[in-house]
Order: C-alpha cells, then structure tokens, then sequence
C-alpha cells in the first residue's frame, strides 16, 4: 500500500567528536576508535595519578635531637624555611643520634639528624644520605692543675661521656676504648643542671663530621 506521506530516514547514531575525526582522519571503524579514545583516556588518567603521587609532601616528619641541642635549632630553621615554601615540618624532638637512627630505621619518621661515624655496622638498608650539615666540635673538659695531653691520662678518673642516645657518648666511648679506657671506674651519663660539677680548668678539642 502506498502512502503519499514521505517517510524521515533513520538518522545515524550521534559519536562523540573525537571518535568521529578518528574514524573520518584515519577510517578507522566505530568499534576501533572507541577503542583507541578508552585507551588514550586511561593514560592520561595513570599519567596524572603518577604525576600526583611523584610530587613533594607537603608535610614531613623530622626528627631533631634533645630540647636546646644544636640538631633542634637546625631543625627550628629548617621548620621556618619550609613553611615560606608551603610544606609543612613535624618535629620531633629525640636523644640525640642513636635515636633519631633507630627512627629513621623503624620508618617512623622522613628525615633526621645524625652524626658521622655512629652509623658503623648498622643496618642502613632503605636509607640515604643527604649530605653533611655541619662540623660539630667535640670538647672535651677535665680538671686537673697538670695538663693532660692524652685521653689515655684520664684511666683512673669518673667520666662524664654524654647521654644515652646521643652521638656525643658513642664518639666518647669509642675514643676512650682506643685508648685503654673502658669502663671502670664508672663512666657516667651527662650532668644534669642540678648535678652539674665546678667550672673546668681546661678543654681539649677534636673534630668529628
């Protein structure tokens, strides 16, 4: 039966642009450019993710050293520094080396302080070094009226090597053990402020990274 109504063509499903100039540029079939359009737009999407993931935290754990110690006011600077350029800096205050190595080590913290020549022997495994800081003295002071010119002249004598922790007691015991002395008479740990002993005679110096 024929009708003098004129019939509208089916019209052709509408692709999105891209999909089209793929398939008008290159002839590629609908099936295969939509294919290439997903693949484009999931490598896109891995390249942002990797470029989102790559770029600097804007917040790192620091770990520094005892209160008023050398290490904590590097780190008070480092704090001030950072935060001009938008990252923020956790201290957090330690014993000095040792601890800030076994820290470092336990993955509890990003970064930290640690004196050269205390990590001998120690499993370093995941960690880098950064760089040297600083030289930092190490003083040592006795009383006596002679002048005592070899750490080997202090067998005999109580000995005040540094808090546990601290790099200070690990230089301060390696150095006496090189010269004869180890133990006896008691070596002891830091003065502290109430227990501090009268101002000393002399000072002898040596240099440690």
């Amino acid at each position: 039966m024929l009708s003098g109504i004129p019939m509208d063509a089916p019209k052709p499903a509408k692709r999105p642009a891209i999909v089209a100039a793929l398939i008008e540029t290159f002839g590629f079939s609908p099936a295969v450019a939509t294919v290439v359009v997903i693949l484009v737009a999931a490598l896109l999407g891995l390249a942002a993710l990797w470029v989102i993931r790559s770029a600097p935290p804007r917040t790192v754990v620091l770990t520094s050293g005892p209160e008023g110690s050398s290490f904590q006011r590097t780190a008070d600077n480092y704090q001030k520094a950072l935060a001009k350029r938008g990252v923020a800096l956790e201290i957090r205050p330690s014993g000095g080396s040792l601890d800030n190595l076994k820290r470092l080590q336990a993955g509890e913290v990003d970064i930290g302080f640690v004196t050269g020549g205390i990590s001998e022997g120690q499993d370093l495994g995941g960690l880098m070094s950064l760089g040297s800081v600083a030289y930092q003295p190490l003083l040592v002071f006795y009383r006596s009226p002679a002048p005592i010119e070899r750490l080997s002249e202090l067998a005999g004598k109580q000995i005040a090597v540094g808090a546990p922790g601290s790099a200070a007691r690990v230089l301060a015991l390696t150095l006496l053990k090189a010269n004869g002395i180890e133990g006896a008479p008691p070596l002891s740990s830091i003065w502290t402020q109430e227990a501090r002993p009268p101002p000393c005679s002399r000072a002898r110096s040596t240099r440690s990274s």
